[in-house]
């Protein structure tokens, strides 16, 4: 029977079921072109059996796959090579963004350590440091407080 001697009924089923057959053919295609390479594909050959038997195998063409292989491996060295670039950019901006946030903080730590020094710094050219009232401040556990209090609100703020 023909397409044009079907009845309405079954030529709607006929045509269902071909779509359907187009479908799976072209999902089949699909998976081929997945399952080789597209660069690999050129190097695929057919070949009788050599006993005389019907049916075929495949292979690979190995001058060709060796090619393909090496220019995958220089593409891979390449592409390691940008990464590692990438990693090192990454790596030193992280250490930039790491070291600026602990800047405050160690900036604080030193002026624990030598409050006289600090003190002497912010002078404007018109002050002058009062050498007993430094001492006094700089032995004061509160004043100390204070300076790392300011910077951890400093470092926690910028972290926001």
């Amino acid at each position: 029977m023909t397409n044009t001697e079907l009845s309405g009924g079954d030529a709607v089923l006929r045509v269902a079921v071909l779509e359907q057959q187009v479908a799976a053919l072209e999902a089949e295609k699909v998976g081929r072109q997945q399952a080789v390479p597209s660069g690999l594909s050129e190097a695929l050959r057919q070949y009788r059996h050599n006993d005389g038997s019907d049916g075929f195998v495949f292979g690979y063409d190995k001058e060709m796959t060796d090619r393909y292989v090496a220019g995958l491996a220089q593409g891979g060295a390449a592409d390691l090579e940008r990464i590692r670039h990438l990693v090192d950019l990454a790596t030193a901006a992280h250490f930039r963004e790491m070291e600026s946030r602990t800047t405050g903080l160690v900036e604080a730590l030193e002026e624990i350590v030598s409050p006289v020094t600090f003190m002497k710094k912010r002078l404007k050219s018109d002050e002058k440091l009062e050498g007993f009232y430094a001492q006094q401040l700089s032995s004061d556990p509160n004043y100390l407080k204070q300076i790392a209090a300011r910077a951890l609100a400093a470092h926690r703020q910028q972290e926001g």
